[in-house]
């Protein structure tokens, strides 16, 4: 067995925000482990950020075509309070999974 294969089809965590580029790179990486679901933690932009950034980055999470969820909180919840919503959120509905930060 190498490395990846005991690490494959567990879902997955991606905690998400505004940088479209970067949670690309973060789902073209994590392909290579299967993963059963990618759960997407999305929360709203900071009153000074881009809305196109934002906006863009719901596109790429739209466009992945894998079996997915998505929590998308209408609210700024800023770095700490996003990680701890989206664990407690994938933590009521998987034992195991893998976490990767997109931003």
């Amino acid at each position: 067995m190498d490395k990846i294969s005991g690490y494959m089809f567990r879902p997955i965590l991606i905690l998400a925000y505004r940088r479209a580029e970067e949670l690309q790179k973060v789902i073209d990486s994590v392909q290579q482990l299967q993963p059963s679901c990618i759960y997407f933690h999305f929360h709203d932009r900071n009153v000074d950020d881009d809305l196109l950034e934002t906006d863009a980055v719901k596109e790429v999470i739209k466009a992945y075509k894998g079996n997915k969820k998505v929590n998308y909180v209408k609210e700024y919840l800023g770095c700490y309070k996003a990680m701890k919503h989206a664990l407690a959120w994938v933590s009521e509905l998987e034992d195991k999974f893998f976490v990767f930060e997109a931003d």
